[in-house]
């Protein structure tokens, strides 16, 4: 199967109504343009057979913008891939997922940070199961990643959530994060909050309690709008 990728200028992409299956390409799509933005809608990933696989790589060149809605990844990630990877190599990006379903594979969202850059990842009413590592994992090393959880469901994986790194934040809100074998792994001294209207129960290690979190939230830049503020 066939695979999309764009590495050119900047350019606003949207990408809609497809489905790509038996994938055996590294990535099913590939997105490292110098600037713009993708949005993908409407769309189905599956069955990801490269040993490194990924359904989706997002690592643009210079700032740029990432958008899913109505998404489905199952079992689209292989090896040291992820259904989702998003890499900011230094650069600055705004993601946001609503209505996102990963099922299966290795990893469902990676979040990459450790060469700098800030990631403001925005994820609600979204669902993350039955995968052998990470739901949802950031890490930040150098750079700085905000990380948003709305309405989110990570469940029956290996770890619910995992926060790494002193400059990776996390706040999280009417969210379930059940039966994992690591419900939140917190390392490296980041930061995880809560709303305090979460479900975190029959993981094998919750890895709570967590702080409630302060209002307005914590460490937000000036202008910057948390979706998960309430």
């Amino acid at each position: 199967m066939g695979s999309i990728a764009y590495t050119g200028p900047a350019k606003n992409i949207l990408i809609r109504g497809i489905g790509l299956s038996g994938i055996s390409f590294l990535n099913a799509i590939r997105f490292e343009p110098a600037g713009g933005s993708l949005t993908m809608e409407d769309v189905a990933i599956s069955t990801q057979s490269n040993g490194d696989g990924s359904g989706l790589r997002f690592a643009p060149a210079a700032n740029a913008s990432l958008t899913l809605r109505n998404v489905r990844f199952q079992r689209a990630s292989a090896g040291n891939g992820a259904a989702i990877r998003i890499v900011t190599g230094g650069h600055n990006v705004n993601v946001s997922l609503d209505n996102v379903k990963v099922s299966g594979g290795v990893s469902g969202i990676m979040i990459d940070a450790t060469a700098g850059g800030l990631a403001r990842i925005s994820i609600k009413d979204s669902t993350f199961a039955n995968i052998a590592g990470p739901g949802i994992a950031a890490y930040s090393g150098n750079g700085d990643i905000r990380l948003y959880l709305d309405n989110v469901t990570s469940v029956n994986n290996n770890h619910g959530l995992v926060a790494n790194g002193a400059r990776t934040t996390a706040w999280l809100g009417s969210s379930t994060i059940a039966g994992n074998i690591i419900g939140i792994h917190r390392a490296g001294n980041s930061s995880v909050f809560s709303y305090k209207d979460n479900y975190i129960f029959n993981n094998t290690t919750e890895g709570t309690p967590l702080p409630a979190s302060p209002t307005p939230v914590q460490g937000m830049p000036s202008g910057e709008v948390a979706s998960a503020q309430k």
